[in-house]
């Protein structure tokens, strides 16, 4: 049984001119979501229940500008700050016998797994920037740079006793981009083409990770480099 709720609301002011365009703005998520599944472990006869949800709290401030230095060559430069808010309730138990605890089957937990709640909030900065130039009217090159964010959260599948850190949630992931380019046309505009070449760095990258556990293995989200 799953059940997502959100409301989101952004606020644009745009502004152009001859040589100055440009984008500013605010942003604001409050979203839910939550769910319960069984797993059967026949062999063991018992049933196991993971339920959850987390509320998320999401604002930010954003603005993006591109200037035309020359009649070929432009400048952009833009950034985001993100501020993420979020409450998790998360509990995973053992119960005696087959059969689902959430349908139907009014029976105690033989063993309790996870039982939590936590609340953290996460900030960051984004800034992009980038160049391009007309090398012709039909070819164009340019350079870019960004920082992408990806907050950090509460694992709602996590095991308390088999990896105690998944009550400490994981961080954010972050990365960083890099990307050069070349763009143009040929034979009259009918030819189009698109080369680039780009390297992304990732920090902290947010990975399912499954490490061995009694009766067999235990999965968590975890921050792994």
């Amino acid at each position: 049984v799953y059940e997502d709720n959100q409301f989101s609301q952004e606020f644009q002011l745009q502004y152009s001119s001859d040589r100055l365009q440009g984008v500013a703005g605010v942003y604001y998520l409050d979203a839910t979501a939550g769910g319960q599944y069984d797993t059967i472990l026949q062999a063991a006869n018992l049933t196991q229940g993971t339920s959850g949800s987390v509320d998320t709290r999401s604002f930010a401030i954003f603005g993006d500008f591109s200037y035309d230095l020359t009649d070929r060559l432009a400048i952009s430069v833009g950034g985001r700050w993100t501020r993420d808010t979020k409450d998790a309730v998360v509990f995973k138990a053992n119960y005696a016998g087959l059969g689902s605890p959430i349908v139907g089957r009014n029976v105690a937990p033989a063993q309790i797994l996870s039982d939590y709640t936590a609340s953290d909030t996460y900030e960051e900065f984004t800034p992009r920037v980038s160049a391009s130039y007309e090398l012709t009217p039909e070819f164009n090159v340019y350079a870019a740079y960004g920082r992408g964010f990806k907050s950090g959260g509460f694992d709602m599948r996590g095991d308390a006793i088999l990896t105690p850190d998944t009550v400490n949630g994981y961080e954010p992931e972050t990365v960083d981009s890099y990307e050069i380019g070349l763009k143009g046309s040929a034979v009259n505009r009918r030819l189009n083409f698109a080369s680039a070449i780009f390297y992304n760095e990732y920090q902290d990258q947010q990975i399912t990770t499954q490490v061995p556990a009694p009766g067999g293995i235990a999965s968590f989200v975890d921050n792994v480099g």
